[in-house]
């Protein structure tokens, strides 16, 4: 890919433990822009009518869109897509934070689906195109600082991070998922979504870096 895209959606689903790469659709992410745009058309594709926000059926989208990971200021965002349980309606938490986003498409993905229930607390690990799904069970229970720094102590800086605390490992209706220690993916309840899946926290690290079709222009 040359136009901001890296390519590649990641599928994850944690009842089976299985990691799926899927290529990206460019008809479909220059139709919706990318981003959360197209987290919205893969989360409609498949979030089942009448399926509870806590219950292995609810998928989550995370989404990157195209300039993140480029040098333009104020672009490492992310965007989740998820039915909520504090209202039960399908909703959508946008977060910045300092290097989750921009890790994420380094790495070479421009999506993450995560669908399905650990049997167990566990951690999902992107290293460039290395991804496995870690046990999380000494995580569980911490709270965002210590999560946050055990991870980094373990792996090494840059890392990005998104992490639950013990609000969402108890799946409270109101609790958030934080982004490298320091913005939040709060809206709705989203920390509970990640809890009800025993998913404690996503941790990228990537090099790879990304590219534009039209340098000129992008300057």
């Amino acid at each position: 890919m040359s136009s901001g895209f890296a390519g590649t959606i990641l599928r994850v689903d944690l009842t089976n433990s299985r990691i799926e790469r899927l290529p990206l659709d460019m008809s479909l992410a220059e139709k919706f822009g990318g981003g959360l745009g197209l987290s919205i058309r893969l989360a409609y594709e498949r979030i089942k009518p009448g399926a509870d926000a806590l219950s292995p059926e609810n998928p989550v989208v995370f989404g990157a869109g195209p300039l993140v990971g480029t040098s333009l200021p104020a672009t490492s965002r992310i965007y989740t897509v998820t039915k909520l349980p504090a209202g039960g309606a399908i909703g959508w938490c946008g977060g910045g934070g300092m290097s989750f986003g921009c890790l994420f498409k380094h790495a070479g993905f421009d999506h993450l689906i995560i669908e399905g229930r650990a049997e167990q607390p566990v951690f999902l690990k992107i290293v460039d195109d290395a991804v496995e799904i870690c046990d999380a069970r000494s995580l569980w229970g911490k709270g965002i600082d210590d999560t946050s720094e055990e991870l980094w102590k373990k792996f090494g800086r840059p890392g990005g991070i998104v992490a639950i605390g013990p609000s969402g490992e108890n799946r409270c209706s109101f609790a958030m998922a934080f982004v490298d220690r320091f913005s939040t993916l709060g809206r709705g309840g989203f920390g509970a979504v990640m809890g009800s899946k025993n998913l404690k926290a996503v941790f990228v690290q990537g090099t790879r870096g990304i590219t534009v079709a039209d340098r000129k222009h992008y300057r």
